[in-house]
């Protein structure tokens, strides 16, 4: 779940359309972000349907945050007052998405169907040299850049992958350089 939300608000971010995208139930124990902890499965209620709760499930203390929260959580965090720019890439099992802010870009990264794509080969090695910072679906930063994308988080959670990329430092004076003749 937490990797199809993060492609879902990326995908619509893509399309440029919405002004607001929302996902289902906050705490649900089929797909809400939080589990209730009842660990009642057996039929769908009024629990599963996304509209106001008198009262929520559970005890507060059995709720659990599962992985899409950390992924949304993330989401927000890093991509805050960013823009969508473009598909750097969207195609062939692979999808990496640009987004900016001010001199700043952040790539939205991952493969389809269980692909495995080297990094090396998905990006340049410019925008590989001015990485400042890589972080994981769920927010965690890592040390070094890792040589592939994957789908699935199971072995080391590099599905999605958010790098944030200082903008090419010439192409920015450049812009800067030009509004201030027209000024």
């Amino acid at each position: 779940m937490a990797d199809y939300l993060v492609r879902y608000y990326t995908l619509c971010a893509s399309v440029g359309v919405f002004e607001r995208v929302f996902w289902g139930p906050l705490v649900s124990y089929r797909e809400g972000l939080v589990d209730d902890g009842t660990e009642d499965r057996s039929s769908s209620d009024h629990r599963d349907v996304v509209a106001f709760y008198s009262a929520y499930p559970g005890e507060p203390t059995q709720w659990r945050r599962r992985p899409a929260f950390h992924a949304l959580l993330t989401l927000v965090q890093r991509l805050a007052g960013f823009s969508y720019k473009a598909a750097r890439c969207a195609g062939n099992g692979l999808e990496i998405h640009e987004f900016h802010k001010d001199d700043q870009v952040c790539l939205v990264a991952w493969t389809r169907n269980g692909g495995l794509a080297r990094i090396k080969d998905c990006l340049a090695s410019e925008s590989l040299e001015s990485l400042t910072a890589i972080y994981d679906r769920d927010g965690a930063q890592l040390s070094d850049c890792p040589d592939f994308l994957t789908e699935s988080p199971r072995n080391h959670k590099l599905s999605f992958i958010l790098y944030a990329i200082k903008a090419r430092l010439k192409r920015y004076k450049r812009k800067l350089r030009k509004k201030l003749r027209l000024s």
